[in-house]
């Protein structure tokens, strides 16, 4: 019975390594977090060649600075242009321009549901790569 409750702290503590270790790659401010506020971050976090496609089909938004910014802003700003512009201290005809662009040279459109959904998590995996893989924790204590 004692190994079962020893095995469950284990577990919970590596948890909350790989939590910390995501909300950080996501710079999340300070808090408290479970895994269900970061469980779409934990998901993409993990390998396998759905991600590989992803980030693939995103790399020409992803690879120009102006464009990811402008796409993570407009992100952040519930899809407000307006709100988006003036964030970026851009006219919102900018704005919509650079969305156009990524419709573009992108296989997914900031137009669409479908669109949207895919370049948000090609936006998160490329935040959660770049500040390291979190897979499992590098917290952990052995």
């Amino acid at each position: 019975m004692e190994d079962i409750a020893i095995s469950g702290v284990t577990t919970a503590a590596q948890q909350a390594d790989e939590i910390l270790d995501l909300v950080r790659a996501l710079s999340r401010g300070p808090g408290l977090y479970r895994l269900s506020d970061v469980f779409m971050a934990h998901q993409l976090s993990r390998p396998g060649p759905g991600l590989d496609h992803l980030i693939a089909a995103a790399k020409p938004v992803l690879s120009h600075d102006e464009l990811r910014t402008t796409l993570q802003t407009y992100f952040e700003c519930d899809l407000d242009r307006q709100r988006t512009a003036r964030r970026l201290s851009v006219h919102p005809n900018t704005v919509n321009n650079r969305l156009n662009r990524i419709a573009e040279i992108s296989p997914h459109s900031p137009f669409t549901l479908a669109g949207i959904t895919a370049l948000s998590a090609a936006l998160t995996v490329a935040r959660l790569r770049a500040g390291g893989p979190p897979g499992p924790s590098s917290h952990a204590q052995g």
